[in-house]
C-alpha cells in the first residue's frame, strides 16, 4: 500500500510541489547572501540581473530557480556572476549546460563567472556581510563621517568600538557599517566582526 500510494500520481504531484517550494526558499537566501556580499564589499556595485545571460540560460533550459544571476561594476570594468546551487554544481550534466551559459554569455561580450554556492556561503564571511548589509540604509550626518574619517587619518585606524563611539548616532555601531557600504571603510569580513574588530579607510578613500 506505501508503495502504491508513494508512485501515485496525488503523490508524485505532491513531491514536485515540495521539491519547487524547496528550491524557490534556497534561491532567496542565495540571492539574498550575494545581495548581502555585494553590498558590504563596498568597492563593487549591483547593477541588478543581466537580461542578455538570463536569456540565454532560459534558451538552455534552465530555469528561474537554478542560478542567481548578477551584473557587477568595478571602477571602469563589468563582469556578471551566475552562482550555481550546490545541488547542480555536483551534476555533470547541469554544469555543462552551465558552462554553455558562460561560453554563450561570453561570446555575446558579458564577461560571465560561474561561482559555487559554498563560496557565496563561507563563514563568517556570509554572517557578516548581512550584519554589514543590513546598515545599508543608515543615514550618516557630514559631522558624524568627518569626525570618523579625521580620527582614522589620524590613528591610521581602530576598533569598530573605537570608531563608534565618535558618532552621536542611535545606533552607532550600524552607522559605522553603513561607511563599509558605501566603499569609504574597510573591515575584514573573513573574521567574525567583534567590538574589538579593526577599522581602516578603504583603499583609495583618500
Amino acid at each position: 500500500m506505501l508503495e502504491a500510494s508513494y508512485s501515485s500520481p496525488q503523490a508524485f504531484r505532491s513531491r514536485e510541489s515540495a521539491r519547487r517550494t524547496r528550491n524557490a526558499e534556497d534561491h532567496r537566501r542565495l540571492a539574498r547572501g550575494v545581495d548581502a556580499l555585494v553590498l558590504a564589499s563596498g568597492s563593487v556595485r549591483s547593477l541588478g540581473t543581466n537580461t542578455a545571460v538570463e536569456g540565454l540560460a532560459e534558451e538552455l533550459g534552465l530555469g528561474a530557480h537554478d542560478y542567481v544571476c548578477v551584473e557587477l561594476a568595478l571602477k571602469q570594468r563589468r563582469a556578471t556572476i551566475v552562482c550555481v546551487p550546490t545541488r547542480l554544481w555536483h551534476q555533470p550534466y547541469a554544469m555543462a549546460t552551465f558552462f554553455r551559459l558562460k561560453e554563450g554569455a561570453t561570446a555575446g561580450g558579458h564577461r560571465t563567472v560561474l561561482v559555487p554556492e559554498s563560496f557565496i556561503r563561507r563563514q563568517p564571511r556570509l554572517d557578516n556581510a548581512l550584519m554589514v548589509s543590513a546598515a545599508a540604509d543608515i543615514d550618516i550626518n557630514a559631522s558624524d563621517r568627518m569626525s570618523i574619517l579625521a580620527f582614522l587619518l589620524e590613528n591610521g585606524g581602530g576598533t569598530l568600538s573605537e570608531v563608534a563611539s565618535l558618532v552621536g548616532h542611535p545606533d552607532p555601531v550600524g552607522a559605522v557599517l553603513h561607511l563599509v557600504t558605501v566603499g569609504a571603510l574597510d573591515i575584514d569580513l573573513d573574521a567574525p566582526i567583534l567590538p574589538t574588530s579593526q577599522v581602516h579607510l578603504a583603499s583609495g578613500t583618500w
